[in-house]
């Protein structure tokens, strides 16, 4: 008995709550009040669900495949609306999609029911969210998107005139923002859909405002706050959201869902990156992100990114729908190092040592350049054996990471002379009387004792550093066919540059013994004229097979070395 009592009061009650007659009020037309929202219907031709779609897209976001189901026309149950700030909204502008009209909720709060009826089916979608409910008057926007990001932000409303008199009843007004199938227009923390009978005075009423008395010029009788929410992406390049508001229980009341323009957006992520050493004399780019949002650095820039080079902290903010990020940075200038190549060397063909050691120093780490002849290009002292004169740079690091170069020229000195250029150039300076100083070409053998009383390897020099001959031979040389002393002057080429043929101008030398060679800076024989008695005057050479670039001419005596620039062109 009571059994039966508990279940004929239930009964009771259940039938005095819902057995209410459900009365549609009637449409409005677009007359408001000033501080009302202002709407555009969605015609499909000034006014389009591509035009929705860019409404509500932030920067950076790409989209395609839209597709729509609603009432289109001059009175539609979707569009773009403005002035919602002054109406009591959280924002002012952006998009909305209706289970009714979307001229109904233009203010101010007038009816209790206020109705359009669409006549159109519901969406299964939406009724999985709120289970033993049947949906009806669908509107639906939907479309891929991609963007370089792995989440998203929105910010939406949803308003109703089923409340508050209907919170708890068989008539449930949903929507839902399915992204790639799930529904993200939650209520914040949570995973319940917002609906009718999720968020009123009772349910989550810290996102609930009531308008039952029409404080806000708008139509609905009550709606949510501003809410908002980032949400995960999946690894997929591309993504598909649907937006979807329906009645339920019947077709009639309307309730509204509104987009914050522009919401529809890449989140504020600002990630200057660590702290960062500078060298001096570098600079960096600071980059903020975030394109097309708002910027203000600690220098004053308002743009994206901006370029330093000087030591301090750096910030920035970054703002977006009134949104703002912000991180720090600290840049440190560390000063070079001083790099030292060490002395230019000298090494001599014909005679050891036919290397020379390098020596660097400033830093921890050292790499040389060209490596041509090197023994080990990333140390500080490699040996050096280069096959002609090469000057090599020397790049110094320090711990800190700073480079700084230097230079070192190591001379290549072809110093041999003789019949079978088996002997070696010396200046000799005679005892006593320097101002005689004569080259001379000796033994291999006998250098070192020359180099003991203050001889040096090689031709005599002069101030200038034009090389010398004078005075007589010493007698441990042997000659045959001793050739006079001879002068720069004594011997000419011409055209230099040359693109063809090379004259060789020997009259002075007619008689003497020479030998006559070009070299390519590498030392590499390109022509030779053996060592003879010259006998003509002009020496005409054809260069037309001798590529581009720049050569020496050598002529040798017995006891001298003469060279002369010689360039080639096309």
């Amino acid at each position: 008995m009571k059994k039966l009592l508990l279940l004929a009061l239930i009964y009771a009650i259940s039938t005095t709550v819902y057995s209410q007659k459900r009365i549609a009020g009637p449409s409005k037309d677009m007359v408001r009040a000033a501080a009302s929202p202002s709407v555009t219907n969605m015609d499909g031709t000034t006014t389009t669900s591509a035009d929705l779609v860019e409404n509500i897209l932030g920067p950076g976001i790409s989209y395609s495949n839209i597709s729509f189901t609603g009432l289109t026309g001059t009175i539609s149950s979707a569009g773009l609306f403005t002035n919602g700030g002054t109406a009591g909204l959280g924002f002012e502008s952006g998009i909305i999609l209706s289970s009714g009209y979307i001229n109904n909720v233009v203010g101010p709060n007038i009816s209790s029911g206020i109705t359009g009826n669409l006549g159109l089916p519901g969406d299964a979608q939406l009724a999985s969210l709120i289970p033993g409910y049947t949906t009806n008057d669908a509107t639906i926007l939907e479309f891929d998107f991609s963007l370089p990001a792995d989440s998203i932000y929105i910010e939406f409303i949803f308003g109703s005139d089923e409340y508050n008199e209907w919170v708890g009843s068989a008539y449930n007004d949903v929507f839902a923002f399915f992204l790639d199938g799930s529904n993200i227009a939650l209520v914040p923390g949570t995973s319940t859909p917002v609906s009718i009978n999720n968020v009123n005075n009772g349910s989550n009423s810290a996102y609930y405002i009531d308008n039952t008395s029409g404080s806000n010029n708008i139509e609905s009788d009550g709606f949510t706050t501003t809410i908002t929410g980032t949400f995960a992406l999946n690894s997929n390049p591309s993504h598909h959201i649907k937006l979807a508001i329906a009645d339920a229980g019947d077709h009639i009341l309307d309730s509204w869902v509104f987009i914050r323009a522009s919401s529809f957006s890449i989140p504020i992520e600002v990630d200057l990156g660590p702290d960062v050493a500078l060298c001096e004399g570098e600079s960096i780019v600071l980059d903020a992100g975030n394109p097309g949002y708002e910027f203000l650095w600690s220098t004053g820039d308002t743009t994206q990114t901006i370029t330093v080079d000087t030591e301090g902290e750096y910030y920035v903010d970054v703002t977006y729908l009134g949104n703002t990020e912000s991180d720090t940075i600290y840049v440190s200038v560390n000063p070079l190092p001083t790099a030292d190549a060490g002395d230019d060397a000298v090494i001599y063909i014909g005679y050891p040592p036919l290397n020379t050691q390098l020596s660097a120093s400033g830093g921890v780490s050292y790499s040389w350049y060209p490596t041509t002849g090197l023994s080990d290009p990333d140390i500080a002292d490699p040996i050096a054996q280069p096959e002609f004169t090469t000057t090599y740079t020397v790049t110094v690091t320090d711990a800190n990471g700073c480079v700084d170069t230097d230079e070192v020229t190591v001379v290549v000195n072809d110093i041999r002379c003789g019949k079978n250029m088996n002997k070696v150039l010396v200046c000799h300076l005679p005892p006593g009387n320097i101002g005689e100083a004569h080259t001379i070409c000796i033994s291999a053998n006998a250098v070192a004792a020359h180099l003991a009383h203050g001889d040096y390897l090689g031709e005599c020099m002069d101030a200038a550093g034009n090389a010398y001959s004078g005075g007589d031979y010493d007698s441990d040389i042997e000659y045959s066919n001793k050739t006079a002393e001879i002068k720069t002057e004594d011997w000419s080429i011409y055209p230099n540059p040359v693109k063809g043929k090379l004259s060789v101008n020997l009259l002075k030398l007619q008689g003497s013994e020479v030998q006559l060679s070009i070299y390519d800076l590498s030392g590499r024989v390109y022509w030779e004229l053996p060592r003879q008695t010259i006998k003509s005057s002009v020496i005409d050479i054809d260069l037309k097979k001798l590529p581009t670039g720049i050569y020496q001419i050598v002529l040798l005596t017995d006891s001298q070395k003469m060279v002369k620039k010689l360039v080639v062109t096309k």
